[in-house]
């Protein structure tokens, strides 16, 4: 099974010949052996186009692989790519539930798709309050990551937060004291 997945993986390869590919055969490699950061390296490539034809069905096919493995970035990913339907079955109450996973596990950007689902009832019940309180959790969470993409931190997410609250509070302004005290609720492991 592991030599098919090796076939599959380094069939799509013919920028192997430059220099700058070289990390994504070791990265192709390893994940062939079964490292699981290197199935969600290797998925990170097929979503960018890094040095392989962009394919989102393989990178989604890598996630999943990683995320079952407990690999938490993957969990956001796959996610994404479920929520929007990018070459994989639209399924929003699935995105929701690997959100969910990670953004418990600490993940900041997964806990701004988590939010913005809940606020406004996408694949989960509706409910702006504990939305809002993800965003505003996810705006401090991201402070404390920069440019961590394991944690999905940083000030690119630092602002999609903030673009979100903004949003949200443009809807249902009446929501904010809610969501502000409820946000100290959120139980998060934040190794």
């Amino acid at each position: 099974m592991k030599w098919v997945l090796v076939v599959l993986l380094l069939l799509p390869f013919p920028a192997w010949a430059k220099e700058e590919c070289s990390e994504m055969r070791e990265t192709a490699i390893g994940a062939a052996l079964d490292d699981t950061t290197a199935i969600y390296n290797l998925g990170v490539g097929f979503y960018i186009g890094a040095c392989v034809e962009k394919s989102y069905r393989k990178a989604a096919y890598l996630w999943e692989k990683a995320a079952n493995a407990g690999v938490v970035p993957a969990k956001n990913n796959l996610g994404y790519l479920l929520f929007e339907g990018l070459e994989v079955e639209q399924d929003h109450r699935r995105a929701v539930l690997l959100w969910t996973e990670a953004a418990r596990a600490g993940h900041s950007e997964a806990q701004v798709h988590l939010g913005h689902a809940i606020f406004y009832g996408d694949g989960t019940e509706k409910d702006q309050v504990q939305g809002l309180a993800w965003i505003l959790y996810a705006i401090e969470s991201a402070k404390y990551r920069p440019d961590d993409p394991d944690g999905g931190g940083g000030e690119d997410i630092v602002r999609m937060a903030e673009a979100q609250k903004a949003e949200m509070l443009a809807i249902a302004p009446d929501v904010l004291p809610a969501a502000q005290a409820r946000v100290h609720r959120i139980e998060v492991d934040e190794r």
